[in-house]
């Protein structure tokens, strides 16, 4: 007697013949655990990339070095200290023409300056923009719109704390006139504001 092919086999018998084969639509099941490790490897995978990317990329959050501010600042720094030894010795009540020819090219330089200052491209660090962009199309455009803090560029800042000074000690020299020795008042406070700007763009150079 021949056995019938599409039986249902048995408890302990092998399922065989042309009823138990796989049709060509049928693929064979995945254990769970595999199952589950597969989106952890991509995972891990696509961070692996992505270390790799911002290891190979150098993120910048500081300006560019430029001669022409630092060469600016020495100017600057060169024409306030002229005008504060000319002043030492102590000047009438009222300012002259040329005394106040003298205050207004300082303020002259000191405009001019910062507006070379606030024309320097800003750092875009285009990784941090990138990790920080939800979608390609929302890229922005400085690293504060993706988070990213950028470095404080204080050097407009302190020539305008220096203009502030030079605009103090000008309205005493015209109000009243300078004592001999009052220049320091408002000198210390210019050095300082002048060594924080020219240490902070001569770091830059490194």
């Amino acid at each position: 007697m021949v056995p019938d092919s599409t039986a249902v086999p048995g408890p302990g018998r092998a399922r065989r013949g042309p009823a138990w084969r796989r049709g060509p639509n049928c693929r064979a099941a995945v254990p769970a655990s595999r199952a589950a490790r597969v989106p952890a490897l991509r995972t891990a995978f696509g961070l692996l990339v992505l270390a790799l990317a911002v290891a190979g990329c150098t993120v910048q959050l500081a300006p560019d070095y430029e001669q022409s501010i630092v060469q600016g600042l020495n100017d600057f720094n060169a024409a306030i200290h002229e005008q504060l030894a000319a002043v030492s010795k102590g000047t009438p009540q009222g300012l002259n023409a040329g005394q106040q020819k003298a205050y207004d090219s300082l303020e002259g330089r000191g405009r001019a300056l910062i507006m070379l200052i606030e024309a320097r491209p800003e750092p875009k660090p285009a990784v941090a923009r990138w990790l920080g962009a939800r979608l390609s199309d929302d890229i922005p455009e400085d690293g504060e719109a993706a988070g990213i803090d950028l470095l404080e560029v204080p050097t407009d800042d302190q020539i305008e704390r220096i203009l502030e000074q030079l605009a103090a000690m000008q309205a005493e020299d015209r109000r009243s006139g300078l004592a001999p020795g009052q220049h320091k008042l408002y000198s210390n406070a210019i050095a300082s504001f002048m060594r924080n700007a020219l240490t902070y763009e001569m770091a830059l150079k490194r």
